[in-house]
């Protein structure tokens, strides 16, 4: 479980002596921490009579989420009489009665208490249990709790504990005796008081103390089901002393247990950072009360390692310039500083430890320039750097993920070092980047660039991909205007649709063949010139288009090109087939361009026949050892007829090319 709490840098001490009535004071919302110290029992007063025992110590620390009226009884002293009522002191003590001057009769002391939100005793938080009143003959009253109040000297009392308050007590009231001697103390449950062995004008023992108690996520369960706490009270790092241990007094000095009155102290802590407790290490969770332009995090607090920053622990905040960050730190959560416009440096105040970082953690800080080494991080959540314009350069040499949008917008980033291990390129992770070059080919393990990575790059002029890349997703270039080069690799299986759409000046690419699917829009309204669709493919609708700059489409043995395929290509002047082929209707768009083909035999399937028909009815070149008159039902002119220049057959297309060759000796068969 997560529990809130505050670093302090300077305390302001609140103290509450004894006045014998209710006490409040309105708390602001921040961290405190709380003492209480129970009173003393009564006695030593008059001759054979005993001393009072002590009262104990409680501390704890209490986070308040909003502003919060708290109640504070500080126990009284038990008094001494005789011939009449010794009264308990106040705030639970017990009493006892003198019957003569020699048999005297002492309260005991009251606990001393702290309430949440009602002046109700089941709204207590600490406890300081009081001690008991002095028995009569030198008996000594028992000390108070502590976990447990402690017996008088006699041994023969049953002392308070934090469930039980044995004969005699109560929950918060301590013992009442009708004999002479001590009352019980007051506390979580008052000490009981000796059980009588005689009529009521006989001597009694020392009354035994009330037990202390600090409400805890441990301890709520001994709580009495009138509780009227929750858990957002629970005290933090508490512990309640019983008043025969040593203990720090108010003054600052040691004694062993609480001597007189009562007293309670809230210190509160004025923050310059909230932290959440994860176990026994400390998280940052952004300022207490005030908004700094330089952030230092220490490495420690309380003997407890501050190991990550929070998720959301700073984001907003437009008066941070720079932060400085422990050794200690190993992870920073998400959004953790998000939108700090003005954030312009993130260091290490020495080493770094740095292994995560969580999303969206500086997304949006448009002037961070730098960030120094992320050597060790092996994490970079989604949007982690996204919209940090003037990110220059940057070192990931362990990150193995790019991860969704992370470098997104950052378009001051002209330097990146990434590891030789990274496998993959997330969605957008690079969108509407600056680069010109982007070199990825040495890194020869990653498997797949995610869609929209590299969309709307639009100074990116050269792009080489690693061979190994078998898949490149949708919209993945889209709008990459500047965009002449890349290398599709040898063994691509997928690329998706829109993928080099909008690229204007992608004059040239090798589709391979590997590739069996070009989808839709993949070309779209690019720059491309000249188009070889191999062996076996399909061309989705659309693919290519609006590619009003190709000129010549050339398609491979079994190639199916479906409707639409070349839409609004209104520019192609030649149109290439080879053997089985299939076009549909439409599959370009209304053109007139010269139509050859290369293929060896006269099969021609119907839908190609009148799609060819539609292109160009007139003729159609094929090459010299065609072995008939027509294909498709259009007359044939063979490239070494008289009537054929040589660029019409012999420059443009070059039918026995080797690549053409290679490409149609892979076919599928």
């Amino acid at each position: 479980m997560s529990l809130f709490i505050i670093f302090s840098v300077f305390e302001a001490i609140f103290d509450f002596s004894y006045t014998g009535k209710s006490q409040n004071k309105t708390l602001e919302p921040g961290y405190y921490k709380f003492e209480v110290w129970g009173a003393q029992g009564g006695g030593s007063a008059y001759t054979q009579s005993g001393q009072g025992g002590k009262g104990g110590y409680s501390v704890g620390y209490l986070n308040l989420a909003e502003t919060t009226t708290i109640y504070i009884q500080v126990g009284g002293v038990g008094k001494a009489a005789v011939y009449r009522l010794a009264e308990g002191g106040y705030n639970g003590g017990g009493c006892a009665w003198s019957s003569d001057y020699g048999d005297p009769g002492h309260g005991g002391g009251g606990g001393t208490d702290i309430r949440i939100n009602e002046d109700d005793i089941y709204s207590r938080v600490i406890v300081a249990g009081g001690g008991g009143g002095g028995g009569e003959d030198n008996e000594m009253g028992g000390y108070g709790g502590g976990l447990t109040g402690g017996g008088n000297s006699a041994g023969n009392n049953y002392p308070g504990t934090q469930t039980s308050s044995s004969s005699g007590g109560a929950f918060f009231q301590g013992a009442h005796t009708a004999w002479d001697g001590g009352g019980g103390g007051g506390g979580t449950q008052g000490g009981s008081q000796t059980k009588p062995t005689g009529n009521s004008e006989g001597d009694s023992n020392g009354g035994s103390g009330g037990s202390g108690y600090v409400y805890t996520e441990s301890t709520a369960k001994n709580y009495p089901i009138e509780c009227k706490l929750t858990p957002k009270y629970y005290l933090t790092e508490a512990s309640t002393t019983a008043g025969n241990q040593q203990i720090t007094k108010p003054d600052g000095t040691t004694s062993t247990g609480h001597s007189g009155n009562g007293f309670a102290r809230i210190t509160v802590i004025d923050a310059d950072f909230n932290y959440l407790i994860l176990d026994n290490e400390l998280s940052v969770n952004g300022f207490g009360n005030r908004c700094a332009n330089v952030v230092v995090i220490k490495t420690v607090l309380t003997g407890k390692n501050i190991i990550s920053i929070a998720n959301n622990a700073f984001k907003d905040q437009s008066c941070i310039t720079e932060v400085k960050i422990p050794e200690t730190i190993r992870k920073i959560g998400s959004s953790a500083f998000e939108n700090c416009e003005n954030l312009v440096n993130v260091s290490f105040i020495t080493s770094s430890s740095l292994i995560s970082i969580g999303d969206s953690a500086f997304k949006m800080c448009s002037k961070l320039n730098s960030i120094c080494d992320l050597s060790k991080v092996t994490s970079l959540g989604e949007y982690c750097f996204q919209g940090c314009s003037s990110l220059q350069s940057l070192s990931i040499p362990q990150v193995t993920s790019l991860s969704n949008s992370l470098f997104r917008d950052c378009t001051g980033l002209t330097s990146l070092n990434l590891s030789e291990n990274l496998i993959s390129i997330g969605t957008s992770a690079f969108q509407n980047t600056t680069f010109s070059i982007f070199n990825i080919s040495y890194l020869n393990k990653i498997e797949s660039i995610s869609s929209s990575a590299f969309k709307d790059c639009f100074n990116l002029e050269e792009a080489y991909i690693p061979q190994e890349l078998d898949s490149i997703g949708d919209n993945a270039f889209e709008n990459c205007e500047s965009l002449r080069y890349v290398n599709l690799p040898f063994n691509l299986k997928s690329l998706g649709k829109f993928c080099f759409s909008g690229c204007r000046n992608l004059q040239q690419i090798y589709i391979p063949y590997s590739l069996i699917n070009i989808k839709n829009y993949a070309f779209g309204s690019s720059g491309i010139e000249t188009v070889l669709i191999h062996s076996d493919a399909v061309v989705d609708g659309y693919a290519f288009y609006n590619c009003t700059f190709l000129k010549r489409v050339e398609i491979f043995d079994n190639a199916i090109v479906m409707p639409n395929g070349f839409s609004n290509c209104t520019n192609i002047q030649k149109v290439v087939v080879y053997d089985y082929v299939t076009l549909f209707n439409n599959s370009f768009d209304t053109i007139s361009s010269s139509v050859f083909y290369f293929g060896t035999t006269d099969v021609c399937y119907p839908n190609t026949a009148e799609e060819l028909a539609r292109i160009n009815s007139t003729e159609i070149y094929v090459r010299n050892e065609y072995p008939s008159d027509k294909f498709c039902e259009i007359q044939i002119v063979k490239c070494t007829s008289d009537s054929v220049s040589s660029s019409k057959c012999l420059n443009t297309p070059y039918y026995n090319d080797m690549q053409r060759l290679v490409l149609r000796a892979r076919r599928r068969r």
